[in-house]
């Protein structure tokens, strides 16, 4: 994508490796041209105004990158049914983020429904965290979401595969 060479660092995860790029014109197409910000400002992130007012196969594209790293997928015992009910959740400390995805999802015709200001205990941190939660809930968004934007989050995939052939998915699958 940027033609340029790339050092590769094996990662801790099994299923995971760390490409590095060294490159000033990148940093500068990312933060002037996609408005990408370059410093660590979690509160504060939003979907970049290119994603924003690209067209539907940008927005799916996005999604799919955001949901395979940052998002849940479950699937809920409602009605004692066994775990039959999925929900996509995406939970950030952005409030910024959430209202934007708020906005793409409407857009693009997926009923959801958001949570804001949960306090978490983060393990990590010494204090609370706010955060903030978006959900899709249901078989017909889950379906719409499967075929319009999809998964390539092996684990989710697994899921998803498991709840089409069975018609459940238990917690740990």
């Amino acid at each position: 994508l940027f033609n340029t060479d790339l050092c590769y660092t094996q990662d801790t995860s099994p299923n995971a490796i760390i490409l590095r790029a060294h490159s000033k014109g990148i940093v500068q197409y990312l933060t002037k041209i996609c408005g990408i910000t370059a410093n660590k400002k979690v509160d504060i992130v939003a979907i970049p105004e290119i994603i924003k007012k690209a067209d539907d196969r940008i927005k799916f594209a996005f999604l799919r990158g955001l949901a395979d790293t940052d998002f849940t997928v479950t699937f809920k015992n409602r009605c004692n049914k066994g775990h039959d009910y999925p929900v996509i959740k995406g939970s950030f400390r952005s409030e910024k983020l959430i209202q934007d995805l708020e906005i793409v999802f409407k857009e693009l015709g997926f009923k959801h429904s958001v949570y804001y200001n949960e306090i978490k205990k983060d393990a990590r941190l010494s204090h609370d965290t706010i955060i903030h939660n978006i959900y899709l809930y249901g078989r017909l968004n889950f379906h719409r979401w499967l075929n319009l934007i999809g998964f390539s989050n092996h684990k989710f995939n697994r899921k998803v595969e498991k709840w089409l052939r069975e018609g459940v998915c238990p917690p740990g699958y």
